[in-house]
C-alpha cells in the first residue's frame, strides 16, 4: 500500500468457521492501521450430506 493509493481492500477468505484470517481478526486490525474500507468476503459453508 505504500506504494501508491487504493480505495479499499477486498479480503476473500474461507467461510468465518475456518478462516484464520478472521479467527485472528485481521479485519480489525487492517481498520486500525488504514483509512480505507476493508470488505470482507467468503463463500457460504455448505455443508452436504450425501
Amino acid at each position: 500500500m505504500s506504494r501508491g493509493s487504493a480505495h479499499g481492500v477486498i479480503l476473500s477468505t474461507l467461510p468465518p468457521n475456518r478462516s484464520r484470517w478472521l479467527h485472528g481478526d485481521l479485519v480489525t486490525r487492517l481498520n486500525r492501521r488504514m483509512t480505507i474500507e476493508c470488505v470482507v468476503v467468503h463463500e457460504e459453508d455448505q455443508s452436504t450430506d450425501a
